[in-house]
């Protein structure tokens, strides 16, 4: 995200951020596993961060990106640039 551009809606950045933190955890714990170990890791996780749980069908399409090995980004600008295996997917043109 470009200095002083718009970040993503106010008053729900950190829950935003906080919901990435947890994405990029569950990923390098359980990527590649079964949707269902997924769901209930997110909700776990959720839980223990005390982040506000999103609407199941998001715990579910986030779980099929995890199960696929793939990252799933909440917002721009929520990913640190070091996260991306393609160095050009850090710097978009």
């Amino acid at each position: 995200m470009e200095e002083g551009a718009p970040s993503p809606a106010g008053e729900n950045n950190d829950v935003y951020a906080a919901q990435q933190q947890i994405i990029i955890d569950v990923l390098e714990s359980h990527g590649g596993a079964a949707i269902g170990v997924i769901q209930q890791a997110l909700k776990r996780e959720l839980t223990d961060r005390q982040v506000p749980s999103p609407p199941p069908q998001w715990i579910e399409m986030v779980a099929e990106e995890i199960s696929r090995d793939r990252l799933y980004v909440v917002a721009n600008g929520l990913v640190p640039r070091d996260q991306f295996s393609n160095p050009s997917a850090a710097h978009p043109s």
